[in-house]
């Protein structure tokens, strides 16, 4: 429990188009809780707490509030507003980095992709891509 008396949970989440973006309840047994449909969200924002964690605001048809490290909440907010615009509308942009308030979350993370590429050591070093992982089919 925090200071403010707010309650945290570990969480996993499913973001995809089957899924929008849920609740993984049980790996085992792949049962999972739809949060909102890519359909209903309006738009996210997000407010860094600290150095490390984000608060993403998803505005659907009630507030979902989530508490993520900074990379987890840039990759969230990017894939549920890809989708968005992908299975919903195209022209509509639901998250805007510059508008949202984490100029912070960017500016962090673009720091850590410059370390990283500072870090490697010749041409044959591969860096982690940002945005470069697989999605569930």
């Amino acid at each position: 429990m925090d200071l403010r008396g707010e309650k945290h949970t570990e969480m996993t989440l499913l973001v995809g188009p089957r899924y929008g973006i849920s609740h993984v309840i049980n790996p085992k047994t792949n049962l999972v809780a739809l949060l909102a449909d890519f359909s209903h969200v309006n738009r996210i924002e997000m407010y860094a707490e600290d150095e490390k964690m984000v608060r993403v605001e998803l505005h659907v048809l009630d507030l979902i509030n989530l508490l993520m490290e900074t990379v987890d909440s840039m990759n969230l907010a990017c894939l549920t507003a890809g989708y968005y615009r992908l299975l919903v509308d195209s022209r509509q942009s639901i998250f805007n980095v510059a508008r949202s308030g984490a100029e912070n979350a960017e500016a962090s993370h673009e720091a850590r992709v410059k370390q990283n590429y500072r870090r490697s050591s010749g041409p044959t070093a591969k860096t982690a891509q940002p945005g470069s992982f697989n999605l569930p089919p």
